[in-house]
Formats: C-alpha cells, sequence, structure tokens
C-alpha cells in the first residue's frame, strides 16, 4: 500500500493526509466507506483514486451530488482528469455521453435509474460515489439518498462523502445492517485553512482564540 501512496503521491505532485491514506486503503480493499472531513481537505481524491482504479479494471462508475450546477463543475473537472471520451453527465436538463463508464449526475437521476432498472435488471455500476451526503438528513429530499442506498445493486461499492455527518456512525451502521456487509467510518475534524470569527461595530475584534479555532 506504501508504494501506491508514494505513486498517488508523486503523480498529484502532493502529500497524502493521514485520512486520505486511512481511506484509501480502505476504499482499495473494496469496503463501503463513509467519510467525513471538512471541506478543502482533500474527500474528492479519494474518490478519483477509486473511479481511476475502476476505470482501468473497464467497470463503470456513477458520481452523484446534490445540485446540477455541482454536477456540472465535477463533469468538466473529470474531463480533465480520466479523458472526455470517458466521461458523461446526467441531469434534469442535461445529457452527454451516457454511455461513458463514469457517469457524473445529481443524485435524484440515479435514483430513478436504479429503481427503473430495478425492475428489469440489476444496473450496470461498480462504484457510486454520494458527494455533499449529509442531505440525507434533510427532511424533504433525504429519501433520494435513502433510496439511492437501499435500491443500489449489491455489488457496487459506495462511498459517501460529506464535511458535516451529524450521525455518521449510526449511518454507517444503518447501511451496514441493509447492504449486510462491513462499513467503514473515517473521519478528519481539523479544518486545512482555520476559520476566524470577527465581531463588527466601532472596532473589529477577532473573539475565538487560535486554540478554539483548532477545536
Amino acid at each position: 500500500m506504501n508504494q501506491i501512496f508514494e505513486h498517488i503521491e508523486q503523480q498529484r505532485k502532493i502529500k497524502l493526509d493521514d485520512f486520505q491514506k486511512e481511506a484509501i486503503d480502505y476504499i482499495l480493499q473494496g469496503f463501503d466507506l463513509l467519510v467525513s472531513a471538512p471541506t478543502g481537505s482533500g474527500k474528492t481524491l479519494i474518490a478519483e483514486v477509486r473511479i481511476q482504479d475502476i476505470l482501468e479494471k473497464g467497470g463503470r462508475v456513477w458520481y452523484a451530488s446534490p445540485i446540477k450546477a455541482l454536477s456540472n463543475d465535477k463533469y468538466r473537472e473529470f474531463k480533465r482528469l480520466f479523458g472526455q471520451e470517458n466521461v458523461g453527465i446526467m441531469t434534469g436538463d442535461r445529457k452527454e455521453n451516457t454511455k461513458a463508464p463514469i457517469i457524473v449526475g445529481t443524485t435524484e437521476i440515479f435514483r430513478n435509474i436504479i429503481i427503473e432498472e430495478g425492475l428489469v435488471r440489476e444496473p450496470d455500476v461498480d462504484f457510486i460515489v454520494l458527494d455533499e451526503a449529509h442531505w440525507i438528513s434533510d427532511k424533504e429530499r433525504g429519501v433520494v439518498w435513502e433510496e439511492t442506498i437501499i435500491f443500489a445493486p449489491k455489488k457496487a461499492q459506495l462511498l459517501l462523502l460529506s464535511a458535516t455527518f451529524p450521525n455518521i456512525e449510526e449511518i454507517a451502521l444503518w447501511i451496514s445492517k441493509i447492504r449486510e456487509k462491513d462499513v467503514k467510518v473515517v473521519f478528519k475534524f481539523e479544518r486545512p485553512v482555520p476559520l476566524l470569527w470577527f465581531s463588527i461595530g466601532k472596532k473589529i475584534n477577532l473573539f475565538l482564540s487560535q486554540k478554539s479555532l483548532r477545536l
């Protein structure tokens, strides 16, 4: 595994964080995985490593996000990373290269495909990434994430990414029970760039200590 980490670091010209190494280790072993880490800490890299692995093995990937704008951004990014011919997009108003091995889209689209195709045959997908997965706790739209997980093919590996999982261990236990397989959880708490809080009046005062900013 150390050789894989070294290869990623050389290829990306980065230094992997410990949480990224732990998550990559789990994801390459085939576990379903939940990752909770602050925005900007490099969660997406974990998905990209597995996507490249699946692509080289001839498999198929779905990358789901909650809104079309995020799907469009990820579509552009993945075309650059994996090649335009290997990436398609499916949203409510945009469908391009839908036979590609990597499909980016909104979670509702993938939920509908899973349920509709599942009535006839098991959907052809090997790896499903649910980005911004804290939406599973949303009162109105959370059911979409729940149904995607419940009806996802058992052969497909799941990766859930979020900066703010409020009950990540409970969700992991629930997924483990309904999918009848081990689910791993990886945390990172420290922000790559600390938040600074100020009060604004006649004077501008910083009202959180540097120590508290690291919490």
